[in-house]
């Protein structure tokens, strides 16, 4: 248990390092629909607030399922999906 604990806290001190951790040139993500939850990723895309905050994000309406593959695959860095339920 301690090794473990020594391990993942040796991570964490790794990871924040300036010097190791490197920024994205550009964000990708996705969404599924125009449903109320989608709706926070795609106004701030269309009042271009990532350009205002210095972010390039690339936002992409995709299907779920081909989000989902987008995302498994890496071409993506988050995506947004609704369930039903």
């Amino acid at each position: 248990m301690h090794r473990r604990l020594l391990f993942v806290s040796l991570l964490l001190s790794l990871s924040t390092r300036s010097e190791i951790c490197f920024a994205a040139d550009k964000l990708r993500t996705s969404y599924s629909g125009t449903t109320i939850s989608d709706t926070l990723l795609w106004v701030t895309h269309k009042a271009k607030l990532f350009d205002r905050n210095g972010i390039d994000a690339e936002v992409l309406y995709l299907a779920a399922w081909l989000g989902q593959t987008a995302l498994i695959a890496g071409e993506t860095q988050f995506a947004v999906y609704t369930g039903l339920g």
